[in-house]
């Protein structure tokens, strides 16, 4: 497929931290944007393909902007604040304003989800008419909890305690290796990243569930079948949480949670865009 163009931006935090995006714009003048919110590693550019994702998007006539957040730069995610998403989204909001977008949809893309959700829950911006939940996890720690036997979720319990002992032992920054948070991956952050992002939600703010029972914009939780990081029954938990939504929907894509082809992408963007065109009209 020829990828469609996008125009390569830039712009600064309140905190003065610089962020990048790409911006594709449709053939034809819309106000009406999707940011797209990536996942666990804060990149848009990896390992997700935007060009198969975005063209389905743009041929319904919506903009859409894809941003990196501040854990793409050094310290990277190893010594994250999941809460730095709020000021990151509001620059990327603010950002777009400038360039005469007057209404926005998030796109949070499996831990974008609950960056996208904190973030609605912080700020309520009144340009944002609507929240998509992609791939969405419910947090990090319940996400695993699905997928994992009794066995395995002893073994993290026992991992999150050595964590705590470290906090308390004043030893935020101390790396911690995990080996295996996801099949075949595994995880070194330090300790205070460790429960800040993937601790239990009572710990930490890393949760769409969590806050999304109080959104009240209309909501689409998008998920794949075959999903094999956040799992059906992570895709229900989260629908249920939106119970003030003033509409909310649950679709699935025949896709799992990664979309590496331009073909796999769209299985999940046509759906979307089709469901935008009833909420937020071009």
């Amino acid at each position: 497929m020829n990828a469609p163009l996008a125009e390569f931006v830039r712009f600064f935090t309140e905190d003065k931290m610089m962020l990048h995006g790409l911006l594709w714009q449709p053939a034809g003048k819309s106000r009406v944007v999707a940011l797209y919110v990536p996942g666990m590693t804060g990149n848009f550019a990896s390992p997700q393909e935007m060009n198969g994702f975005v063209t389905p998007l743009l041929e319904a006539g919506y903009a859409v902007l894809a941003v990196n957040l501040r854990i793409v730069s050094p310290p990277g995610l190893v010594h994250s604040r999941f809460e730095d998403c709020v000021p990151d989204l509001a620059a990327a909001v603010q950002f777009l304003q400038s360039r005469d977008f007057t209404s926005i949809v998030l796109i949070g893309d499996s831990l974008g989800s609950a960056r996208c959700t904190y973030f609605w829950h912080q700020q309520k911006p009144e340009s944002v008419q609507a929240l998509v939940l992609l791939a969405a996890v419910p947090s990090p720690y319940e996400e695993a909890r699905q997928r994992w036997n009794e066995t395995e979720r002893q073994r993290f319990d026992g991992h999150l305690k050595r964590v705590r002992e470290l906090l308390a032992a004043g030893k935020p920054q101390e790396t911690v290796f995990y080996p295996e948070f996801q099949p075949g991956r595994g995880i070194a952050l330090s300790a205070a990243t460790w429960l800040n992002t993937f601790g239990p939600p009572p710990e930490c703010n890393a949760s769409t569930v969590k806050f999304l029972p109080e959104v009240t914009i209309p909501v689409l939780v998008l998920h794949g079948e075959k999903d094999e990081i956040s799992v059906p029954e992570s895709a229900r938990a989260v629908f249920d949480a939106a119970s003030a939504a003033p509409r909310r929907d649950l679709l699935w894509a025949d896709a799992g949670h990664f979309f590496f082809t331009p073909e796999e992408a769209m299985r999940y963007s046509r759906p979307l865009a089709d469901w935008l065109r009833s909420v937020a009209q071009p």
